[in-house]
């Protein structure tokens, strides 16, 4: 008996973890909220809103997302889990700013990233192509806060492709590993842009 009520105070923890990886920075209305890319994946499994306020204007905050990718500014991230150890860039390089849609960002291990939709400024879409049945969307949408800061909201949506159960599954135990990731990508691109 003990070992079930441990079991279910575990899974209830865990239930509880996954609800808040969804859901940090956010203000009460924008997990709701309608962001471009939604339509991408019209039923995800996981569907997660993150956001952070950046003391910079939308339009120096952009570029910091829209050069993004393996062999260009890295992910902001942890750089020895997903840019090969390399640093994340401390600069903007023009030649690498993305500004409209169809660009490869890059890839690496099986996954690729595509931008689909792209407003300088307003917000970047991407498409996360892989070799699996999985589908991802990342959608970054930048508002002005204030007089001189920006509210950055990002939303990653996936579908497994394989159903209800396995979509449960890439929500419970992709979901909160993608949480760290984009939580240190946003506070890396907010020392970025504030810095600079």
């Amino acid at each position: 008996m003990k070992r079930v009520a441990a079991l279910g105070v575990a899974v209830a923890a865990w239930a509880w973890v996954v609800r808040e990886s969804e859901r940090w920075g956010t203000l009460p209305p924008e997990p709701a909220l309608s962001l471009p890319g939604d339509d991408l994946i019209p039923q995800p499994g996981m569907n997660a809103t993150r956001a952070i306020v950046i003391d910079a204007p939308p339009e120096d905050v952009y570029p910091w997302f829209a050069q993004m990718g393996p062999g260009r500014a890295g992910w902001y991230s942890y750089d020895w889990i997903d840019n090969r150890g390399v640093e994340s860039a401390r600069e903007v390089n023009p030649d690498w700013v993305i500004t409209e849609p169809g660009v490869y960002m890059g890839g690496m291990a099986g996954i690729g990233f595509r931008v689909v939709d792209a407003k300088p400024g307003r917000h970047l879409v991407l498409i996360v192509e892989t070799r699996s049945p999985l589908s991802f969307t990342m959608s970054y949408l930048l508002e002005r806060w204030g007089e001189h800061a920006t509210r950055v909201i990002v939303r990653v949506r996936g579908a497994s492709g394989r159903g209800r159960w396995m979509d449960a599954l890439v929500r419970h135990l992709l979901g909160p590993g993608d949480f760290v990731m984009v939580r240190r990508q946003l506070l890396g691109v907010k020392e970025r842009a504030e810095r600079s």
